[in-house]
């Protein structure tokens, strides 16, 4: 495969190491590169993708601050055979949360805002709903609010069909009836809530959002590189192009087609993502410890308990070892950015592959750096349970752990999330078949027979359609048809049909 010389910055990257297997290695001037057996791990994990004739990724690794490690595989466009670098620049899918939370921490260390001020404070087009949706709710995911893009696909129009923009968003938001559940109860991940982030500091700023990134965190920390994909039509000159690899092997292009931004829509490079990260840990140039806290602050449930999810990154344990990341997917970009504080190591990984798994590939290569330092768990090659407790336990089991507890609005108690999806979610009042232990979730509803495909608390059920299966009313409020009046933008109150 063809080489390519890096232009990273010299402030950051003085040396260029070539090595055999992959694009190129880029370390600091002084200190020692990746060690070469580390150097072939990293390369294994992203194999698949080393070729000419595929979409590909960017990784770069960071170890106390300094750049150990710069690598790319694959391709950036295979129409023009252009192949991805290090400075080759990517979006990074909800990564772009962080960042948005981090417009909003600034805004409330210079007074501006509150985290516990209501939303409605600032976006009055949402519909009263009995309870007060705080800013902090929005941050980390425990607003209730429905997903707008998963409503608007069911109108046909999904986010890769049309190209929404924050006016759409609004006007999908301003017609929910319902929330999925008073705010608080539950966490589930939705990117309405960072869509109106966005809205927040566009209003309470006075400036486009976009422009405030600049002037407050982009250009402060000097990331050169990154801007938010506002106008998905502007030249981004070294952008990649998204693919989506289907699964007999054939390529397309996969990439966004929309104006929103603030939950996704962060075009930057692994570079980049690494200067960002270490400021996030510190604070430099953004407000010290009290960003670093406000930024860190775990989600806290109505029953007392606490979630992972802080503002834009998750706060976890990988084994023994401690971790603050996040991962992004958005059409064919994929997107992983992890810092591990007490060993001073970060990975940052963007592609433009939709097969790149984020979380599995980031942690991997971070593993190849740490592994003598992390103790995980020990696998059990097997355990003889007898038939007639495995006969007990069929049925879709349940992640029970106390942080991840709560209540669906059916009444029924679930833990969380199984398999990695959020649960299936049904009208009020209705139950669940009761399957032992906990609460393993059957597929369906037992009384509005709700399809698992409707991904769960993304589509809240409130009266309205009745099911023909079993009688139970449930309807989710749609936005009108294409063609009809619509507001106009994000300041604009939504036109009614």
């Amino acid at each position: 495969m063809p080489r390519r010389t890096s232009s990273v910055p010299a402030l950051l990257v003085t040396t260029l190491i070539l090595v055999p297997g992959a694009r190129h290695l880029v370390a600091q001037e002084g200190v020692p590169p990746a060690p070469p057996e580390v150097i072939r791990q990293v390369d294994s994990i992203f194999s698949r993708w080393d070729s000419q004739a595929l979409p590909g990724c960017a990784v770069g690794v960071s170890s106390h601050e300094q750049t150990v490690l710069a690598r790319a595989y694959g391709m950036a466009d295979l129409e023009w055979g252009i192949p991805n670098s290090p400075e080759t620049i990517f979006e990074g899918g909800s990564l772009s949360k962080q960042f948005t939370s981090a417009a909003v921490v600034l805004l409330a260390l210079d007074g501006d805002l509150s985290l516990d001020d209501d939303v409605r404070t600032y976006i009055p087009e949402l519909p009263d709903y009995g309870e007060t949706i705080t800013i902090r709710r929005l941050m980390n995911h425990t607003s209730g609010l429905r997903d707008w893009g998963s409503v608007a696909a069911l109108t046909g129009w999904g986010r890769e069909q049309k190209s929404h923009d924050h006016g759409d968003v609004l006007d999908i938001l301003s017609r929910q009836t319902a929330l999925n559940y008073p705010p608080g109860d539950r966490y589930s991940y939705t990117n309405s809530g960072y869509n109106l982030l966005a809205m927040i500091v566009d209003r309470v700023s006075g400036m486009p959002f976009a422009q405030f990134s600049e002037e407050r965190i982009f250009g402060p920390l000097g990331l050169a590189h990154t801007q938010w994909r506002d106008d998905y039509r502007r030249l981004v000159p070294g952008r990649s192009t998204a693919y989506e690899v289907l699964r007999d092997g054939r390529v397309r292009i996969n990439r966004p087609i929309e104006f929103v931004h603030g939950n996704g829509g962060i075009l930057t490079t692994v570079g980049d993502l690494l200067i960002w990260d270490a400021a996030a840990t510190d604070g430099r140039g953004l407000g010290g410890q009290a960003f670093v806290d406000m930024m860190e602050e775990q989600g806290v449930l109505n029953d007392g308990s606490r979630i992972v999810y802080a503002s834009g990154i998750r706060l976890w344990t990988m084994g023994n070892l401690r971790v603050v990341s996040h991962t992004g997917s958005t059409a064919g970009y994929r997107a992983f950015l992890g810092r591990f504080p007490d060993q001073g190591l970060r990975v940052a990984m963007l592609c433009n592959a939709s097969n790149a798994p984020t979380r599995p590939s980031g942690t991997a290569v971070a593993l190849a750096f740490l592994a003598d330092e992390v103790r995980l768990p020990q696998r059990v090659a097997s355990v003889n349970v007898p038939e007639a407790e495995l006969d007990r336990l069929t049925g879709l089991s349940a992640n029970v752990s106390p942080a991840r507890r709560g209540r669906s609005p059916c009444g029924a108690a679930h833990c969380g999330r199984a398999s990695g999806r959020n649960w299936p979610h049904c009208p009020t009042g209705s139950s669940l078949r009761p399957r032992p232990p906990c609460h393993p979730v059957p597929r369906r509803c037992a009384s509005c027979s709700m399809p698992r495909a409707a991904r769960g608390p993304r589509f809240a059920s409130t009266p309205g359609k009745r099911s023909r299966r079993s009688g139970t009313r449930w309807s989710v409020s749609l936005p009108p048809p294409i063609g009809s009046r619509r507001m106009s933008g994000p300041t604009t109150a939504p036109t009614r049909p």
